[in-house]
C-alpha cells in the first residue's frame, strides 16, 4: 500500500488528467490524493470519473472556524494564544482562509503591534487595537510585508518572481540587474527564507521555491512593465545559451519568457516546436493546446466549444465560395505568390496544429483551421505552404460534402502544385493524397511507391514527423492491398526501426500491422492474440486506448474486429466494431473507414445466422447498410470496393455464384486474403446446406490461397475444421 499526492490540481492540462486517471485504475492498493480549487461549472472528465469511482471520495474543505484559524496563527508563531485584544481581528480579516491568517500573524510581529517572548504573545503598550489598518486582501497584505523588506531582499525576490514560482539559485545569480549584488545573494537568500517569502526547493542544485504561489504574483506585479519584459529577455536568454537544444522539454518554458519579453516570432517558434514534441510522445491534445497557444500569441483565437466552431464553419465555407468565384480547383495554379508575410506565418502556424486536433477527436477545429488557411490562401495568393493548404482542404471538403472526386483534384492540385515548386513539401502532400484520398478513386496499391517516395523525401528534408507518417501509411497500405503477410512483417519491422519511437502514432501503427501479420501467419502466443516474444498486445498496441491519438484507437479496434472475424468470434468482432464507429470522424476518409464498413457487414451478416430470426432482421438491416455503402464506393473505384460489396453480397444472399464471383473479382483485383476469404465463406456455406463436394472444393482452394498469403493460422484453421 502507499500514497500519491498531487496537489494544485487546477492546474493539470488534459494529459495529467488522463495520467492521474490512468494511475487510479491500474495501480493497486494506491491512495491517489488530489488537492485542488473549484473548477467551474463542467470540471474534466478524468475529475469526475474519479469522483464517481466506486472508492472515490470527494472531500470539500469549508473555511477554518475561529478556533481553527486561531491555533493555526499560534502555531506559524510558535506561541499558546494571540492576545484578546488581537485574536477576534484576525479572525474576522481572514474570514476562514489559511494563507491570510498566517500572513495577518506574520504582519502583526513585522509590524510591531505584538511582541514574542519566550513562547508568550503580547500587545506592544500604546497600541490602540481599534486603529490598526491591516490590509483587506491577502495580495495586499503580502504586498504590505515585501514593502518592509530591505531593497536587496526585495529586489531578489522579484528576480525570482519573473523567473518562475521556483527558481534556480545560479539562475538568479547570472540574471540578477545589479551585479554589485550577486556576492551578497547567498545572504539575501537566507533573509528571504527567514522573512517566509521562500521555502528551499532543493539543496543541490539549489534552488528555491515561494511559499505561496500568490505570494509568487504579488512579488511579480510589484515590477514595472519594462522591468518584467527585461528580466524575462534576460531569463530566455540564459536558458538558450546554457542548454542550446539539448533540452526540448523546456520549449514550452522558453515560449513563455520570449512572449512575456515581447519576443512574439520567438515564443511562437519555440511553442511549435514544443507541440511536435508532445505530439510526438502521443498527446495529441496538449499539443493542439500549445499550438492554439501559439495562434492567440499572433492575434488569432480559435474557440474549442463545438457550438461556436459549426458557426464559424459555415462562414468560413461561404468566403471560400465567394473568393473561388467558380474557378476549378486546377484554376488555383495561376494566383498570384503570396506576398503578405503576416498571412505566411499563420497559415504556417495552423498547418502545424491541424494535424494534432484531427488526431486528438476535434474534427470541427481541424476543419475551421484548413478551411481558415484556404481563405487566407485564396485571398493573399499561393505562398510557400499553398500545396500542404489545398491537400488539407481536399480532407475537409469530402468530410463536408462527401464529393470524393473534387476532393481528390484539390489533393491533385497540391502535388502539381508541390512539383512546380521544387518537391518541397512532398512529404505531407503526398501523405495527404495517399492516406485520405487517392484510395476513393484508385487501387490501394498505387500508394505503394508514392509513400516510400515521400517518406524518403520528409527524411532528407528534416520532416521527421511526415517521414514517419509516410512510412506508417506504406505498411498501412500493404496490408490492406493483400501483399504477402511475410512481406507486411518484413516491411513493418524495417519502418518501425527506422521511426525508432520518434513518431509514437505512426510507429503504433507499424507495430500493429507487424503483429497482425504474425497473428495470421500463426507466429503469436495464439491466432486472435497480436502477443509475441517480440511484442506485448496490452504493452505495444493496446496501450494507445490510454492516450488520446483517436485515429489510432480507430485502426486498433479495426484490427481485432478483423481478428475476431476471422477466427468466427463474432459476437466479440460487433463489440469492437462499435467502439471503432465511436471514433470514425478521427479515421474518416482513410483505409480504415471501408475496412470497418467491410468488416463489420460481414460480421453482422455471420451473427445474424447465428440467433433467432427475431434477432437476425436487425443485424440484417445493418450489413444491408453497409453494403449500400461498398457499392457506392464501388461505383467510383471498382478496383477496391466490388469484390468487397460482392463478398458482402453473397453473405447476405448466401448464394453459391455470388460467391464464386467475388473470388474471381477480388483475383483479378490482386487482393489474395479477400480471395481466401471467399472461398472459405462460400465453403461454409456449402457445408450448412449438406453440399460436402462443394465444401471440400472451395475449402482446397481457400487453403491453398491462405498459404499464397502466408496465412498458415488460418490454413490451420481450415483443416482443423474440416477434420
Amino acid at each position: 500500500p502507499g500514497a500519491v499526492v498531487l496537489e494544485d490540481a487546477h492546474w493539470f492540462d488534459p494529459a495529467s488528467w488522463a495520467l492521474a486517471l490512468e494511475v487510479a485504475q491500474r495501480v493497486p492498493n494506491l491512495w491517489l490524493v488530489l488537492t485542488l480549487r473549484p473548477l467551474g461549472d463542467v470540471p474534466p472528465a478524468e475529475l469526475q470519473a474519479l469522483s464517481q469511482a466506486p472508492r472515490g471520495r470527494v472531500c470539500l474543505l469549508p473555511p477554518l472556524d475561529d478556533a481553527q484559524t486561531l491555533a493555526l496563527v499560534c502555531t506559524r508563531l510558535g506561541v499558546d494564544a494571540l492576545p484578546p485584544e488581537v485574536a477576534p481581528l484576525v479572525c474576522k480579516r481572514a474570514g476562514g482562509l489559511p494563507l491570510f491568517a498566517e500572513e495577518l500573524g506574520i504582519a502583526l510581529v513585522d509590524t510591531g503591534v505584538v511582541e514574542i517572548a519566550d513562547g508568550r504573545c503580547r500587545m506592544r503598550h500604546g497600541i490602540d487595537p481599534a486603529s490598526l489598518a491591516l490590509p483587506d486582501t491577502v495580495q495586499g497584505i503580502v504586498t504590505a510585508r515585501i514593502d518592509r523588506l530591505a531593497p536587496r531582499e526585495a529586489l531578489a525576490a522579484k528576480v525570482g518572481s519573473g523567473i518562475g514560482a521556483t527558481f534556480a539559485a545560479e539562475l538568479l545569480r547570472d540574471v540578477h540587474p545589479v551585479r554589485d549584488d550577486v556576492d551578497h545573494l547567498q545572504v539575501v537568500l537566507q533573509r528571504l527564507r527567514d522573512a517566509d517569502i521562500t521555502v528551499l526547493e532543493a539543496p543541490e542544485p539549489e534552488a528555491y521555491a515561494f511559499k505561496h504561489v500568490i505570494t509568487r504574483d504579488v512579488v511579480y506585479n510589484l515590477m514595472l512593465f519594462a522591468q518584467r519584459r527585461q528580466l524575462h529577455q534576460a531569463v530566455a536568454e540564459w536558458y538558450e545559451s546554457r542548454f542550446g537544444d539539448d533540452r526540448p522539454d523546456l520549449l514550452a518554458l522558453l515560449a513563455h519568457h520570449w512572449a512575456r519579453a515581447g519576443q512574439v516570432p520567438k515564443a511562437v517558434a519555440c511553442l511549435q516546436r514544443s507541440a511536435t514534441r508532445t505530439f510526438g510522445m502521443g498527446l495529441g491534445r496538449a499539443a493542439c493546446d500549445q499550438g492554439l497557444e501559439a495562434a492567440r500569441l499572433l492575434g488569432v483565437h480559435l474557440p474549442t466549444d463545438r457550438t461556436e466552431l459549426v458557426e464559424l464553419i459555415g462562414a468560413e465555407l461561404g468566403r471560400i465560395g465567394e473568393l473561388l468565384a467558380g474557378r476549378e480547383p486546377q484554376q488555383l495554379l495561376d494566383l498570384p505568390p503570396l506576398a503578405d508575410a503576416d498571412a505566411g506565418a499563420l497559415i504556417g502556424l495552423l498547418l502545424g496544429i491541424k494535424p494534432y486536433a484531427h488526431q486528438s477527436l476535434q474534427g470541427e477545429l481541424f476543419a475551421l483551421m484548413s478551411l481558415r488557411c484556404t481563405s487566407l490562401t485564396l485571398l493573399h495568393g499561393n505562398g510557400p505552404a499553398a500545396p500542404v493548404v489545398y491537400g488539407m482542404h481536399s480532407i475537409v471538403y469530402r468530410g463536408v460534402t462527401g464529393d470524393s472526386v473534387t476532393a481528390n483534384r484539390f489533393a491533385e492540385l497540391a502535388l502539381e502544385l508541390d512539383r512546380r515548386t521544387g518537391h518541397h513539401l512532398l512529404a505531407p502532400v503526398s501523405f495527404i493524397h495517399t492516406w485520405f484520398n487517392q484510395h476513393w478513386l484508385h487501387p490501394v496499391a498505387r500508394a505503394l511507391p508514392m509513400s516510400l517516395e515521400a517518406a524518403e523525401a520528409g527524411f532528407a528534408a528534416g520532416d521527421v514527423q511526415y517521414g514517419c507518417f509516410n512510412l506508417a501509411a506504406h505498411v498501412v497500405q500493404l496490408a490492406v492491398s493483400g501483399r504477402p503477410l511475410t512481406e507486411v512483417m518484413e516491411v513493418g519491422a524495417r519502418h518501425f526501426a527506422r521511426n525508432a519511437n520518434r513518431v509514437r502514432n505512426a510507429a503504433f501503427h507499424c507495430v500493429q500491422e507487424l503483429q497482425f501479420a504474425k497473428a495470421l501467419a500463426g507466429l503469436t502466443v495464439s491466432p486472435t492474440s497480436m502477443s509475441d516474444a517480440e511484442h506485448d498486445e496490452a504493452r505495444d498496441v493496446a496501450s494507445i486506448c490510454a492516450t488520446d491519438n483517436y485515429n489510432q484507437i480507430g485502426f486498433y479496434f479495426i484490427a481485432r474486429l478483423k481478428l475476431h472475424y476471422h477466427f468466427r468470434e463474432h459476437v466479440q468482432a460487433l463489440a469492437c466494431a462499435e467502439q471503432a464507429a465511436g471514433v470514425l470522424p478521427a479515421f474518416a476518409g482513410q483505409t480504415g473507414e471501408f475496412e470497418l464498413a467491410f468488416f463489420h457487414g460481414l460480421a453482422l451478416a455471420a451473427r445474424a445466422r447465428e440467433v433467432p430470426a427475431g434477432e437476425a432482421a436487425p443485424l440484417r438491416t445493418q450489413a444491408a447498410a453497409r453494403l449500400a455503402q461498398l457499392e457506392g464506393w464501388a461505383a467510383l473505384c471498382p478496383a477496391n470496393f466490388a469484390h468487397r460489396a460482392r463478398l458482402l453480397q453473397a453473405e447476405l444472399a448466401v448464394a453459391d455464384d455470388a460467391y464464386v464471383a467475388a473470388a474471381t473479382a477480388a483475383a483479378a483485383a490482386g487482393c489474395l486474403h479477400h480471395e481466401a476469404m471467399a472461398h472459405e465463406l462460400r465453403a461454409a456455406a456449402a457445408r450448412a446446406r449438406g453440399d460436402a463436394d462443394t465444401a471440400r472444393d472451395a475449402t482446397a482452394a481457400a487453403t491453398e490461397a491462405y498459404a499464397r498469403w502466408g496465412a498458415h493460422a488460418k490454413v490451420a484453421d481450415l483443416r482443423a475444421q474440416a477434420a
